[in-house]
This record gives C-alpha cells, structure tokens and sequence, in this order.
C-alpha cells in the first residue's frame, strides 16, 4: 500500500529511459532499449501486482521466518549508524565530536555564575522520556518472550542428544511453564485482531501452531518419563524441538503485523498480557478459541 507510487514513478521513468534507447537509429541500442522496457513494465504490473501480493497471501507469516540459528548470528543493526566517539573535557565529562562547542565568556573574563536554587527546593525533575507506541511495546515484548522458549528448545535438543531424560524433564516442565502465559494471551487477545490482516485461516493455523509446541511438550516428557534415552528416542525428542522451534519462528515473524495495530487494540492486548502474567483466573485452556 505504501510502495505503490514509489514502484510505480521508477518504472515510469526507467520506461522513459529505455524508450529513447529504442528509438535511436542504432539497432543493437533499439533492441537493447525495447527489451528493459518490456522488462521494465512486467515487474512493474504481473510480478509486483500480481505475483508478489498471491504469494505473500499464501504463504502468509511463513513469508517472515527466520531460522533461530540465522537470527543468533545476524548483528543488529542500528539505523543511523554508530554514535561519534566522545571527546574529553578537562573536567573529565566528555563531548560527541557532532556537539557544537559550549559557548564561553570572552578570554580574560570571568565566566558568570548561575543562580543557585533555594534552599530546601528540589531542582525541577527531567521531563520523562515519551512511553514507545503500544503496537511497537507488544511487538518488542513478544520478541523478547520467543527468545527463552527458543533457548529451553535448544537445550531440551541437547540433552536429548545425550540421553539425559533428567534435563529434558526438567527443561521442558520449565519451557511448559513459560510458553503456556505467553501462548493464553495470544490466542485470546492477539490472534483476534490478526484476522483482518492475514485472514481466518491463517490465524486459524497461528492456533494449531501454538497448539502443536504444547502437544509437542507434553510428547517430549512422556519420552523421557522412562529414565533412560536411546538413540531412537534422542531422535524423535530433536524431530519435536524441531516442529516446535518453526512454530515458534512462524509467530515471532508477525512483528510487522503487530506493529500495525491500532493504538487502543494494542492497548488491550497489553492489559490482557498484563492479567494473564498477574495470574488472574480465566476460564478454558491453551487453544480456546
């Protein structure tokens, strides 16, 4: 919705270009010219207009996954670049290299002294720093909730690997205890909201997802209920993890969605994070509709 006068004024003036190469009196520019334009024009309508809209319609928040092992890698990138390096001042303090230089008394006069507050009064406190957007919150702290439950997955993947049906327990009684809070505010808070953006299929499969890390949680501890890990069975807890990891990707990847939410819908997905981490009481289970 956002890029359609951006995509469009390019191919407009790439058109423009490559026209005037088609109508010179050489023939290898001609053909040359003819083809871009014609190239031009096909990206510009079946691929963008039609191709890229279906297929991001029917792949939906797979479109955004990033595998875990890819997202521990990647840097984070800060836009604008790195602040400038500080310079010292001679009282110790220090000073960005951008910052213009403090104006100062005229060599060989006293610098005046500013008024001290009164006695017994406070000096006036520094304006707060503006709360962030309620849909840039709830997209940060969903990221931030993904990240233990990728880990307990990684561990739970490890110590099936080395048959040691103790940790797997305890890892995933403990992965069972942070993703069911996490999960019973989505389902009933969240996924909600993401029907008008991604449709009711979609959200629908965002639900089995979800459904799906429990029931792989709950096999995961009947494996290792029996003390002892083979090879068989060290395979079938990584084959798990592994579905269990691409659900968990598959919802961190709605952070675009998220962020476009309403101020006062994010607000109550907020609220319901809230009461449901508080441990208010709610009726139903994970996968309520």
């Amino acid at each position: 919705r956002t890029t359609a006068g951006v995509i469009a004024g390019a191919a407009v003036i790439m058109s423009a270009v490559f026209l005037a190469f088609a109508a010179s009196g050489l023939a290898s520019l001609s053909q040359f010219g003819a083809g871009l334009t014609v190239a031009v024009l096909l990206d510009a309508t079946v691929v963008r207009l039609v191709l890229l809209p279906a297929i991001m319609r029917a792949v939906g928040p797979r479109a955004w996954w990033l595998p875990a092992w890819l997202d521990r890698v990647l840097p984070n990138v800060e836009h604008g670049g790195a602040a400038p390096p500080a310079e010292p001042l001679r009282d110790g303090g220090a000073r960005s290299e951008l910052a213009p230089p403090e104006a100062g008394p005229p060599p060989g006069k006293p610098a005046p002294l500013e008024p001290a507050p009164p006695p017994g009064r406070p000096a006036p406190p520094e304006d707060p720093a503006p709360p962030p957007p309620p849909a840039d919150e709830l997209g940060a702290l969903a990221h931030a909730e993904h990240r233990p439950i990728l880990r307990l997955l990684d561990e739970i993947e490890r110590a099936g690997g080395r048959g040691d049906a103790g940790r797997v327990t305890e890892r995933a009684g403990e992965l069972l205890r942070v993703a069911t809070p996490h999960f019973r505010y989505e389902q009933r808070a969240l996924f909600p909201q993401l029907v008008d953006a991604l449709g009711p299929d979609q959200v629908e499969r965002l639900y089995i997802e979800q459904d799906g890390v429990v029931g792989a949680l709950e096999a995961i501890e009947a494996i290792a209920a029996g003390g002892r890990l083979d090879a068989n069975a060290g395979g079938e807890i990584a084959q798990l993890v592994r579905g269990a990891r691409s659900s968990i990707a598959i919802c961190d990847g709605l952070g675009a969605i998220v962020a476009e939410l309403p101020p006062d819908v994010a607000s109550r997905v907020l609220h319901a994070r809230a009461r449901v981490l508080d441990g208010e009481p709610e009726a139903g289970t994970i996968g309520t509709r």
